[in-house]
């Protein structure tokens, strides 16, 4: 865990989830989080939300242990884990659509080798919806 190179979205990740661990109220913001964590971290967040029967791989058992390591020297105020916790909910949302855009310009790059119109005018509309969520971030 400590030499892998994290994303943005990782580090995020892992933020929500530290103070998920130390701080009741940011437990029960992490559930409206889950769907914009990825797979990896949702098995993390499903353990710290109380899923004792949540069976962790190795290598994500060590990268929660990591986690709950580090939320063990968090100290703050609760009220600036919360605003800490809603301002990296934000930017975690931010990541997670910038991921679904980078992804959908594959499809549209794609649809445009290929001449698919139908395809690539679908890609287009799913791109404008997503560049519209960012925009109201």
């Amino acid at each position: 865990v400590e030499d892998r190179n994290f994303s943005r979205r990782d580090l995020i990740s892992q933020r929500l989830i530290s103070l998920a661990f130390v701080d009741a109220e940011c437990r029960g913001k992490l559930k409206d989080q889950m769907a914009l964590l990825s797979g990896s971290y949702q098995l993390v967040g499903k353990l710290v939300l109380g899923g004792s029967e949540v069976q962790l791989p190795p290598d994500l058992a060590h990268l929660a242990d990591v986690i709950s390591l580090r939320s063990s020297f968090e100290l703050a105020e609760p009220t600036l884990m919360s605003e800490e916790f809603a301002a990296l909910a934000r930017e975690l949302k931010l990541e997670y659509y910038r991921d679904e855009q980078t992804a959908i310009s594959a499809k549209i790059k794609a649809a445009e080798e290929r001449g698919d119109e139908a395809s690539l005018a679908e890609s287009l509309r799913e791109f404008d919806r997503v560049s519209r969520e960012i925009y109201n971030i």
